[in-house]
């Protein structure tokens, strides 16, 4: 890559986010560690590399799915990206 176009790609951003699968029928939840990341253009990142195992998720019996559905609650906090884009 030419440095002019590398310096245009130059950027970060700082996030922090929980993520949480809610039971249906009760007040229980499938909680991962809070992310504390920061996204930049030097290394693509998707944030989360595993949940769970889609046959838990999918279990009748582990109380997240209900007539075809799962809800989920998120927060995300994002500091102002840096860099130039």
């Amino acid at each position: 890559m030419c440095p002019t176009l590398l310096l245009l790609l130059s950027w970060s951003c700082k996030v922090k986010s929980t993520f949480r699968l809610l039971k249906v029928d009760t007040h229980g939840k499938f909680e991962l560690p809070e992310l504390d990341h920061v996204f930049n253009s030097r290394k693509p990142s998707w944030g989360r590399l595993k949940f769970m195992a889609m046959t838990d998720l999918l279990d009748p019996n582990n109380g997240y799915l209900k007539d075809d559905k799962l809800t989920f609650e998120v927060h995300i906090a994002a500091d102002a990206p840096e860099g130039t884009w």
